[in-house]
């Protein structure tokens, strides 16, 4: 995932329970782009994710077919970074 150089970013600190999961992610993840719209919002994707961690499947590969799905191609228009982070 690309910084800038030289940028500065807020820090901050929270508790994770056992068996939570976080997800870093670029915007590519969600700016899905198809015949020059916008078609998938950040909220509609963490409401995904929530139902795909759920049901306990293979979150990053059901995303990213879902995003192509949605893109209706293979090759997406910016980059799909994803870090999934399981807590035990």
């Amino acid at each position: 995932m690309g910084v800038v150089p030289q940028q500065t970013f807020p820090v901050e600190s929270c508790l994770v329970d056992p068996g939570a999961q976080l997800f870093v992610f670029s915007d590519g993840v969600f700016e899905i782009i198809r015949n020059g719209e916008l078609i998938w919002s950040f909220e509609e994707l963490t409401l995904y994710l929530s139902e795909l961690v759920d049901s306990r499947s293979e979150v990053l590969d059901r995303l990213l077919a879902h995003v192509q799905e949605l893109h209706r191609s293979t090759e997406l228009d910016d980059d799909f970074t994803i870090i999934e982070a399981k807590f035990p």
